[in-house]
């Protein structure tokens, strides 16, 4: 080392000890500064986060504008604490450089180019701060707007669930309906054939012996009385039969001879009574004109004889008011339904879900090309007539007292002889006139043609029964009828004798 070397190490030596005493203040000076510039940082970047968090709660995940803004905000923070801190080492810097321009040595530049260094550097960190923030924030958003959609896959996924969970619980909220409605119809289907099946009794017609060829039907137990048991059954069951049975369908299987109180040819109803015994159950009727088109109904009765006694078949009701003749003489009026009737039924009961009576069955079609067509006697007939079979052991009806043909089986032939337009086809022709009758009385003659009762027209025979038929004693009646190509009205009063 030379000796100018040693001098100014010398005087460089004695110079640091000059500038650290002169330093004290400054560095005194610059820690006021630095305190005071930490505690203002601390309660700025205090308040900027509650800013910031406060802004961070309110951001909306479906809004990218609003995190913009939410980021500009935050970058607006961080460079006003920028310029605040620059401002703060710009005062400490220029303190600094007084000092070394006041003794205009190179050490002191250098220290001024080292702390402006370490402001730059101070600067490049601080300027990434921002970064940091914004990152933080995206980060947040990003999370935010991540959850969301989470949350709305999840919600719909869950209400889809849901849905299908709904639609099976429907599908089995249905079925369970189904099974109950099946269930409940069945069970009323059971508890109607319980409350009604020990009614349904069979009946023998020994004929006018007793005999093996005895016919077997069956009848319905309808009422107890003075201690009498009174049953109903087809007129034909029992028709030309001296000797007459019911057997019960219980387990004695108990068995009585009864006496025939009455039958009735025209609507094929008889009442037989067993003196002196009471029946356990008794069947209630219901009325016929209730029954819709395709409600379930029942027929209980002896198909084939006792051996199958109390059978059950089960069908709907098909039609009402059906008119089905018996002979050339009669048609009955009936319940159609499609239940299983075979021989031995006849006069067993038809009845629906509340084990009511509703029918009396009486017949069915017999044909190869037929099937499933069965007869029932509505109660609405049934009923009166039953009244009149206990009261007067027969039906009590208004009789003209007349015998009548035709007019659609006369011969054009004949019309000519009894002078009668060969045109005419309806109608009914007077054979004969009874002594004493009502016809007798109002007039009418051999040879006339009724063509109306009151109005109402008949064409044969049958009509003009079940028209007449309708008419009860004391009513007024007029009849229209045809003479010697005349058109007559005569009039009178129903007697029924």
């Amino acid at each position: 080392m030379s000796k100018n070397d040693d001098r100014f190490a010398e005087h460089n030596k004695d110079m640091n000890t000059d500038n650290e005493s002169e330093l004290e203040p400054i560095v005194e000076q610059s820690n006021e500064v630095k305190n005071l510039t930490g505690e203002r940082k601390l309660n700025q970047l205090n308040e900027q986060n509650d800013e910031i968090r406060n802004i961070t709660t309110e951001i909306d995940i479906n809004s990218n504008d609003q995190s913009d803004e939410v980021k500009n905000f935050a970058g607006e923070s961080d460079v006003s604490q920028i310029n605040e801190q620059n401002e703060v080492r710009g005062l400490f810097g220029q303190s600094r450089v007084n000092h070394d321009q006041s003794n205009g040595y190179r050490e002191g530049g250098k220290m001024s180019e080292q702390m402006g260094s370490s402001k730059l550097n101070g600067r490049e960190i601080i300027e990434k701060k921002p970064k940091r923030v914004n990152m933080v924030l995206y980060t947040v958003v990003l999370v935010l707007l991540t959850a969301g959609g989470v949350l709305f896959m999840a919600s719909t996924y869950y209400g889809q669930q849901m849905t299908e969970a709904g639609r099976n619980d429907d599908k089995y909220i249905n079925q369970e309906v189904v099974e109950r409605v099946v269930t409940t119809q069945e069970e009323a289907r059971i508890d109607a054939i319980d409350s009604v099946r020990d009614a349904i009794v069979g009946v023998i017609n020994l004929g006018s012996s007793f005999s093996s060829d005895a016919s077997q039907g069956s009848g319905i137990v309808y009422k107890v009385e003075n201690g009498n048991t009174y049953i109903v059954t087809n007129e034909h069951v029992i028709a030309g039969g001296d000797f007459v049975e019911v057997v019960f369908n219980n387990d004695d299987n108990d068995r009585f001879e009864v006496e025939v109180i009455g039958s009735d040819v025209f609507t094929d109803l008889a009442v037989l009574r067993i003196n002196g015994y009471e029946a356990n159950i008794v069947a209630e009727f219901g009325n016929t004109e209730e029954l819709r088109i395709g409600q379930t109904v029942l027929a209980i009765g002896n198909p084939l004889g006792l051996d199958f006694a109390g059978s059950v078949t089960s069908g709907i009701v098909s039609g009402h008011d059906r008119t089905v003749r018996t002979s050339e003489q009669w048609e009955m009026t009936v319940l159609q339904t499609d239940t299983a009737i075979n021989p031995g039924n006849s006069g067993g009961a038809l009845i629906n879900l509340d084990g009511e009576v509703v029918g009396i069955n009486s017949m069915k079609i017999r044909s190869s090309e037929v099937e499933g067509m069965s007869f029932s006697i509505p109660t609405y007939i049934a009923l009166p007539i039953i009244a009149d079979l206990e009261t007067h052991g027969e039906v009590l009806r208004p009789t003209l007292g007349v015998m009548t043909y035709n007019m659609s089986g006369m011969p054009d032939r004949f019309k000519e002889l009894l002078n009668i337009p060969l045109e005419q086809k309806d109608g009914v022709y007077v054979e004969e006139v009874e002594a004493r009758s009502l016809a007798q009385q109002m007039g009418i003659q051999a040879g006339d043609v009724i063509v109306a009762l009151n109005g109402v027209e008949v064409e044969d025979t049958v009509a003009f029964r079940k028209e007449l038929f309708n008419y009860r004693e004391g009513d007024a009646i007029t009849v229209t009828l045809l003479r010697g190509g005349e058109t007559l009205e005569l009039t009178g009063t129903v007697v029924i004798q």
